[in-house]
């Protein structure tokens, strides 16, 4: 789920009191501890919490590492000894680390010696470069032994009640740790290993990531683990960068992560297109274009194929015919294309819904048409034709004949006998009477033999072209079935009388 929200945050503070005990007049003559002053501490490391001062006769400062809802990680955290004694002292710090990350707890011991007359000394409770991780971490005792005589009344002061600063603590209900990038395209990426840290699951009302492109924050909402999540953001921009955190709402109160990620969505790598110009299987309707690639490309093409047009221009393209089998060679082939006519091919990949083109087309021409009829409901191809035209008592005829060589036997004629009552001219010719009509002279003859197959009915329509070449468009009935088909006559083929 994904919502917008304005950006809100908050910084939580831990924080520590301290309590001191030390020995008095009394007891140093009589506790054989008299040497030793016990200090005991219980102080969380806080995100800017002020720094802690300790008094034993002299004084002890602890200072505070800084943690912002987040991991101290590679840096020195130290206690601070400061003294005014003129005795060599030991000083002994018991502290934890806690990782809510890990879930684990360290528990170290360190102790230094403070010679007399230094006035200050540090006990490195962590060192820079030892690669530890924490949240933040408690001293549960410090001691402080005197290494010589015990001291003298002046050099101890006890300190209780109101004299013992405090700092009030209020305890983090919520840490957020954003995860690390797990995946990325040019529409979508995801954020994995996402945890929340909560005080009280059962007042965590909603948790995930945020992401923000200009002005606009979008948050995707989780339902995974607490103790690690993945969230997938889609739908976005290609080469466009996101700003990242992670976020989860407890009480009201909106907590983040204190550190983020940019991711750049991938760009979009388009692939390289190649048109093949090997132009095979042409026939008058067909043809097959083969060599063609498509390699290469950020997304993956998820077609690919060849398109054609009249022009050389993709703007123009009339089909996309896909292809099947490996995009890097792969032929196609096109059909339904018109006689003796000339195609611009291109070869295809589509890719995120475009269409990417080769940078060149492949010109392919159909070859001429054989002409064919169609008899009875079977196909006739027609080897050639010849006409005949005169005019006898106030009559017109013109006598059109079509057939089929099998070697050199004619095994298929088409005979037409048109007449006009109004001189011989275009237009379209009836069976039986009338001033354009034919009769059952048009016959079908099928295998070389004289049974013809007279007509009974329909129409025939004859075109007269300028170059005197005749066009009949055939619907003929006949006592052997229906003719129909188209044939032209040329003109060089023809007499006329």
């Amino acid at each position: 789920m994904r919502k917008n929200r304005i950006i809100s945050s908050l910084l939580i503070f831990f924080g520590l009191s301290v309590f001191i005990f030390s020995c008095s007049d009394e007891e140093v003559a009589t506790n054989s501890n008299c040497g030793q002053v016990d200090v005991k501490a219980a102080s969380i490391f806080t995100n800017n919490g002020p720094a802690l001062t300790l008094y034993s006769g002299g004084y002890t400062e602890t200072s505070q590492r800084v943690c912002i809802l987040g991991l101290c990680q590679d840096e020195p955290v130290f206690t601070t000894i400061r003294t005014t004694f003129e005795n060599n002292l030991s000083i002994k710090v018991d502290y934890q680390l806690y990782n809510l990350i890990e879930s684990t707890l360290t528990t170290e011991t360190k102790q230094v010696t403070v010679n007399k007359g230094e006035s200050s000394e540090k006990v490195i409770l962590l060192a820079e470069g030892d690669q530890a991780t924490f949240n933040y971490a408690i001293i549960t005792n410090v001691e402080i032994k005197y290494l010589d005589e015990c001291p003298k009344s002046t050099n101890t002061k006890r300190i209780a009640g109101t004299d013992v600063p405090k700092i009030e603590n209020t305890e983090a209900e919520v840490i957020v740790r954003l995860g690390q990038l797990d995946s990325k395209t040019i529409s979508s990426f995801t954020i994995a290993g996402t945890k929340i840290f909560t005080t009280d699951e059962s007042k965590l009302t909603e948790y995930g990531i945020v992401y923000l492109n200009t002005n606009t924050e979008e948050f995707v909402t989780s339902t995974g683990s607490l103790a690690g999540f993945s969230s997938e953001v889609t739908g976005l921009e290609p080469d466009t960068k996101y700003n990242v955190r992670a976020y989860a709402i407890q009480n009201g109160t909106t907590y983040y992560s204190t550190d983020y990620i940019e991711v750049t969505t991938n760009a979009i790598v388009s692939p390289t297109v190649v048109v093949g110009d090997d132009v095979k299987d042409i026939t008058a309707t067909s043809l097959t274009v083969a060599g063609n690639s498509v390699t290469g490309g950020d997304p993956a093409s998820s077609e690919f194929g060849v398109a054609y047009s009249l022009t050389n221009d993709t703007d123009a393209i009339v089909e996309h015919i896909s292809g099947a089998g490996s995009a890097l060679s792969f032929e196609v082939s096109i059909s339904e294309l018109t006689a003796n006519t000339s195609y611009y091919v291109w070869a295809y990949a589509k890719q995120n819904g475009i269409y990417v083109y080769s940078e060149t087309s492949v010109l392919a021409t159909t070859s001429a048409a054989i002409p064919s009829v169609i008899f009875n409901g079977v196909s006739y191809r027609i080897d050639g034709g010849d006409y005949i035209s005169y005019t006898t008592d106030g009559i017109s005829y013109m006598a059109i004949s079509m057939h089929r060589y099998n070697g050199e036997v004619q095994d298929f004629n088409v005979g037409i006998e048109l007449r006009s009552n109004d001189g011989f001219k275009s237009g379209t010719y009836t069976f039986g009477t009338g001033d354009l009509y034919f009769n059952d002279v048009t016959t079908v003859a099928l295998d070389n033999t004289q049974d013809f197959k007279k007509a009974t009915g329909g129409t025939i329509t004859l075109t007269i072209n300028e170059n005197k070449d005749y066009t009949v468009v055939m619907n003929v009935q006949t006592e052997g079935g229906e003719l129909t088909g188209t044939y032209t006559v040329l003109g060089e083929f023809g007499s006329e009388f």
